[in-house]
């Protein structure tokens, strides 16, 4: 059934919106009372960037895609060929690695927002539910979060090894037969 597929990295960005809006009222109530937080703009900034990255992410897989499928690539020379030349498939390698990146310190940055805003007496206000931020079960948002987050990573790091693993067997076995 595809209404359950799963989608990492959407689903990644939907659990860090889910926790943006429930610490946001706690933390824009500390900014009113003169107390900034570090953490709070770089989550917000880094959000950003992982947002963007995943829409030029999309956009690389499309390009990959046309590429491959205006070529014929029925024979290993001119896979080999496709798999050395294309700067878009080389492109989504590097990319797919800087993403992970990004996603994992999205993550921590959302952790030190939570933390910052209980050391800031968070867990005594009524703009603050800490059961659904940091709650114990498994539907608490930051739980959830981390669960979203290694699956992005998961599969954002096969990106990076299909790239690595196809270019190696390609040049080491050009004609696509085993040999010494």
């Amino acid at each position: 059934n595809t209404d359950f597929a799963i989608k990492p990295l959407p689903d990644f960005l939907a659990q860090m919106d889910k926790l943006h809006l429930a610490f946001k009222p706690f933390m824009e109530k500390l900014q009113q009372n003169g107390i900034s937080s570090e953490a709070y703009a770089d989550f917000i900034t880094t959000k950003g960037l992982v947002e963007t990255g995943w829409s030029v992410f999309q956009a690389m897989t499309n390009k990959l895609q046309i590429d491959w499928q205006q070529n014929n690539y029925q024979a290993v020379p001119s896979l080999l060929s496709f798999v050395d030349s294309s700067e878009s498939l080389k492109d989504l390698a590097e990319h797919s690695r800087s993403l992970v990146k990004e996603i994992d310190l999205l993550y921590k940055q959302a952790s030190k927002v939570i933390e910052f805003a209980q050391a800031n007496e968070a867990t005594d206000s009524t703009l603050w539910d800490s059961t659904l931020l940091n709650g114990r079960g498994r539907t608490s948002l930051k739980k959830v979060a981390e669960d979203t987050r290694k699956l992005a990573v998961e599969q954002l790091k096969q990106v990076r090894y299909f790239y690595k693993q196809a270019h190696w067997l390609l040049s080491r076995f050009p004609e696509g037969k085993l040999c010494d």
